[in-house]
């Protein structure tokens, strides 16, 4: 082989070897890279997922049993979800809740309400009369539970997720219900006397006013309410209410009422100016157009005893609960430990 092949072979040789060699170094950095790239990735991630996840707090001790800014953040989801039905608490709409630095009035009436069960709870189940053992105290909670767990399968609600937590207050509402059931309410009583006495000292809140019974024709358009409006006697109006009216109580020959003035929408009101069977002009309101005839007047008076007692003995007795249950609940506060480790607000 002459010399002037092999200088060129030896050249593509030691080319061919140095560039395998840079091939395998680039490599291995490149790998390096990546991995540091990735490690990086990885720290940055869980530094977010750090700053993005708060430090749960608590914020009351109940008798050893912590209230934390998690539970309290639950249940406002809860309610926020329309989960909750306490009837403290009115379900909030999605404008509302955009504005959920205005409500922290809310999210304190809750801290409240979770302070007050779980020191009731804590309170019942020293009672040694009370079994809270008795697996029968649970039937009805278990069985609420397991029904909204069921049903979360569709709806795929994060705060039912929590089953746990769920469960424990359900449970924890419906035995206290019952607590107060069995040893508070169970003991209260009105008397025919004190009924008497409330009637004689309330007698405003029976005084029954000026009330109506009507008729009426509701159309949808003003052609079509003096279409019927020309045809109308009183004694074809119930005729035409099951004919051609739109409103609900059509089948009933648009029988409404009694109702008093401002019971129902201000239009009508007319029916308390005019004379028993006679037929109003069409009167017109959100709703459509209105003819309406009055059938029935009922003057105002001063409602008899015998006809309200057991609407007093209900709101006597409705009153004689919520004293029983401040006065549970104060006795509970004074034997139950409440510490809170910081300032709520």
């Amino acid at each position: 082989m002459t010399n002037k092949f092999v200088i060129p072979i030896v050249f593509f040789a030691a080319f061919g070897v140095g560039a395998y060699v840079w091939y395998l170094t680039q490599d291995e950095n490149m790998q390096a890279y990546v991995e540091a790239t990735a490690d990086k990735l990885e720290q940055a991630a869980r530094r977010k997922q750090q700053v993005e996840k708060p430090k749960v707090q608590t914020l009351v001790d109940v008798d050893g049993e912590p209230i934390t800014s998690a539970d309290v953040e639950w249940e406002y989801k809860v309610h926020v979800s329309g989960i909750t039905d306490d009837p403290d608490l009115e379900h909030l709409s999605e404008f509302e809740v955009k504005f959920e630095g205005q409500l922290s009035p809310l999210k304190r009436r809750i801290i409240a309400g979770l302070v007050e069960r779980k020191v009731l709870y804590r309170f019942l189940k020293r009672d040694t009369t009370f079994n809270t053992d008795d697996p029968q105290r649970y039937t009805e909670c278990l069985t609420k539970w397991q029904e909204a767990v069921a049903a979360n399968e569709e709806q795929q609600i994060p705060e039912l997720q929590d089953e746990d937590r769920l469960k424990d207050r359900l449970c924890e509402q419906s035995v206290l219900l019952q607590y107060l059931d069995e040893r508070v309410f169970s003991k209260l009583a009105v008397s025919n006397e004190e009924i008497e006495s409330y009637y004689e000292n309330h007698q405003d809140e029976f005084k029954e006013p000026e009330r109506v019974l009507i008729r009426q024709i509701l159309l949808a358009s003003d052609l079509a309410a003096r279409r019927v409006r020309n045809k109308l006697k009183k004694h074809n109006f119930v005729h035409y209410a099951k004919e051609k009216s739109i409103a609900p109580e059509a089948a009933d020959g648009g029988l409404l009422g009694p109702f008093a003035k401002g019971e129902m929408p201000r239009v009508f009101d007319v029916a308390f100016d005019m004379r028993v069977y006679r037929i109003s002009r069409i009167q017109k309101s959100t709703y459509g157009f209105h003819i309406i005839m009055p059938i029935k007047k009922y003057k105002a008076r001063q409602m008899e005893l015998s006809e309200v007692k057991d609407q007093v003995r209900d709101k006597l007795l409705e009153q004689k609960k919520e004293q029983a249950y401040e006065e549970l609940l104060e006795q509970a506060l004074a034997t139950i430990s409440v510490k809170t480790p910081k300032s709520l607000w």
